[in-house]
């Protein structure tokens, strides 16, 4: 969008932070799928892709150990209009030996230096690991945003009504799970 090109969303066009969608909230999405519509020409634009289980093997025990304590926050996107960051978490969760991971590098905080230290080696493993697919129009990426974390290179955008569009849909394996969130139950489809 004209005015927002360096912005860290989806109306943004210079590189997207890795992160897993919704790192902010208590559920995030189990996958998230985009849906190319269209992308740049000529086709140079890619969805960077990176998992924690290759992510690992770069990291040293007591990078792992700090990255699984509850030395983090994470802000929500303006988008969602959730102030300030949540409470603490881990970055790495559940199983140490296969974890979830639960970081936007854009918006995820390390509350004191050896968490930032950590934070950052846990950016370059991931970086050191990624892949860039060139999605074209019709093609889909699943990303299971438990252990696989995403961002965009950068592309040149024209402004005519053809720029890169990939439509974004979140999934949740088990909805009842988020129940206690919305007011009223929020929405369901049956």
């Amino acid at each position: 969008m004209p005015g927002r090109e360096g912005s860290q969303s989806n109306a943004g066009s210079t590189p997207l932070e890795l992160h897993v969608e919704n790192a902010f909230h208590p559920h995030c999405p189990d996958y998230v799928s985009l849906l190319c519509l269209r992308n740049d020409e000529p086709l140079n634009e890619g969805t960077v892709v990176s998992s924690i289980r290759t992510a690992l093997e770069l990291l040293s025990p007591g990078m792992l150990r700090v990255l699984q304590e509850e030395r983090f926050t994470t802000a929500p996107p303006p988008s969602f209009r959730g102030g300030g960051p949540g409470p603490a978490h881990a970055v790495l969760r559940d199983d140490p030996d296969d974890p979830d991971v639960k970081v936007d590098f854009h918006a995820t905080t390390a509350n004191d230096d050896e968490a930032k230290v950590a934070l950052e080696a846990l950016r370059g493993a991931f970086l050191d690991g990624a892949r860039t697919p060139l999605l074209r129009p019709g093609e889909m990426a699943v990303v299971h945003n438990r252990i696989a974390i995403h961002g965009r290179t950068a592309y040149q955008p024209k402004y005519d009504g053809y720029d890169r569009w990939l439509h974004r849909t979140f999934i949740h394996l088990d909805h009842r799970r988020t129940r206690a969130h919305p007011a009223g139950n929020g929405n369901v489809l049956f």
